[in-house]
């Protein structure tokens, strides 16, 4: 893992620029940008409080068993023992996600043998802008789970020395722990597999025997974890359970335009020409590896048991891999031509076109997702709610806002995205557009004596989902009284 002086410095630069970058907009504001991030937050307080993760959470769905591999909770509350909790949340993930890009290098460097082209796929993989979207300001578990799956893909391609063999057994222990994604490493190590014996190449021994290792304690831990979730929804639990409404918008939800915008032009261009050069014409072995991947995402996209972003991540990642050995190879075309002595112009017009279509569309992409954050209006109501209702109160709000309840609130909600192991979830998810959307009292409130409603909370988020102004039926105020309003967030309490 030794670096050139000069190289290990810039590589350090591009470290410390993906984490200033990523700093400075997640500062820009107080609270998080997605629903997800408070779900973290509220498993991560209860496990400095007990110790231990939830088995059954009394708030989710009313009260449900739950499941989720537990060591990133356990990262974040470890390091806030040493910095304040919400400046913990707010500095870790960022951290973590910013060593990816070191990790990319790594690879890149074992794929093409350049280390220029590998600083380039290093800096590319910094300004993914699908991995900003979902990560940036959001405690993302990807913030850790893609970091650790691209070094166990590292310590994989130098199984061969002794210390990258033990720390591909440790991070084999450690990977399913952190998250389900662990199974795409699995499908890929099968594909690599299958690859090398379609091309009648020989199979190391160490090598295979570190996959049939790798592959059957991932599969065995991810069983012990998700063993009751499995019983429940069968192979669908690698999905999530998600509700087949929400699998359909996983799938309409990007354009081509919009999937070549956040895949980033320049990784999907050169990518593809280093697989098409590495498979089809070198046929070199690590290509096939990072190329599994891609087949690896297409199979679970098939069978409908991955989101569309987190497809487009590992395969963005892998297409930037790939682009150090497209890179290596344009450079020693450049290096036998009579523009060697341009190189350095050539160079510097590659760094441009990552600005342009990297960069600084994850500027446009940063600054939207800090505007979209919860806003101080919509916490001082969800305070509001902690501070003057009962403890046993269930709160309805929209799907993506039902972590938000538990985690500021510290009521039980209607419903959430947390979707394994979820009472009669399609039938929640339909009486949740009605509850929302109905123009009639009386079917409101059955529905709220039904699931035992008693606050409503009303954000803009939730009329701009429903397509509604506000709700029909609250203008009754024997059984409906507005307890607080702030900017535009209101909570109700059902009274009737």
């Amino acid at each position: 893992m030794k670096i050139k002086l000069k190289k290990s410095y810039l590589l350090f630069l591009i470290f410390v620029l993906t984490l200033i970058f990523r700093l400075f907009f997640v500062f820009q504001t107080n609270t998080f940008s997605s629903d997800d991030a408070y779900f973290h937050l509220r498993h991560t307080e209860k496990i400095i409080e007990n110790k231990l993760p939830i088995a059954y959470d009394q708030l989710s769905y009313g009260g449900r068993f739950f499941v989720y591999p537990p060591i990133f909770h356990y990262i974040l509350a470890f390091f806030s023992i040493f910095i304040p909790f919400n400046l913990a949340l707010k500095i870790i993930p960022e951290i973590l996600i910013s060593i990816l890009p070191i990790v990319i290098y790594l690879i890149s460097k074992r794929v093409s043998e350049d280390e220029n082209a590998s600083l380039i796929a290093a800096l590319i993989s910094a300004f993914i802008p699908l991995i900003i979207l979902e990560t940036l300001n959001k405690i993302s578990v990807y913030s850790l789970a893609l970091p650790v799956i691209f070094l166990m893909f590292y310590s994989f391609l130098r199984i061969k020395e002794k210390k990258f063999l033990i720390l591909f057994i440790i991070l084999s222990f450690i990977l399913p722990l952190i998250h389900i994604s662990s199974i795409i490493f699995v499908i890929t190590a099968l594909f690599y597999l299958i690859l090398l014996f379609a091309e009648g190449k020989e199979i190391n021994p160490i090598r295979s025997e570190a996959i049939i290792f790798s592959v059957l304690l991932i599969v065995l831990i991810e069983f012990l974890v998700y063993n009751r979730a499995f019983l429940a929804h069968g192979i669908n639990f690698i999905g999530g359970n998600a509700p087949s409404a929400l699998v359909k918008t996983y799938f309409t939800q990007f354009n081509i335009f919009e999937i070549i915008y956040y895949t980033g032009t320049v990784p999907l261009i050169l990518g593809s020409f280093g697989i098409f050069y590495g498979a089809f014409k070198e046929k070199k072995r690590r290509v096939f590896l990072f190329s599994s991947i891609i087949l690896s995402i297409i199979l679970f996209l098939l069978f409908k048991l991955i989101d569309f972003t987190i497809a487009i991540m590992f395969s963005s990642l892998a297409l930037t891999i790939l682009s150090s050995l497209a890179l290596a190879k344009f450079f020693k075309y450049i290096d036998v031509t009579k523009f060697h002595s341009k190189k350095i112009d050539i160079t510097i017009g590659i760094l441009a076109l990552i600005l342009i279509f990297s960069v600084i569309p994850s500027i446009f992409i940063s600054r939207a997702v800090i505007e979209n954050s919860f806003s101080s209006g919509e916490i001082n109501v969800l305070e509001f709610i902690r501070d003057n209702t009962d403890e046993d109160v269930t709160v309805l709000a929209n799907l993506e806002e039902g972590n938000l309840i538990t985690a500021v609130a510290k009521r039980k909600n209607f419903i959430d995205k947390q979707f394994l192991l979820a009472p009669k979830l399609e039938q929640r998810l339909n009486d949740l557009y009605r509850m929302f959307t109905t123009a009639s009292e009386a079917q409101a409130l059955d529905l709220f004596k039904e699931y035992n409603i008693n606050i409503i909370y009303l954000s803009t988020k939730s009329k701009k989902i429903f397509g509604i102004n506000g709700l029909r039926y609250i203008k009754n105020e024997k059984c409906f009284e507005k307890i607080k309003e702030r900017g535009k967030a209101e909570a109700y309490r059902v009274i009737c």
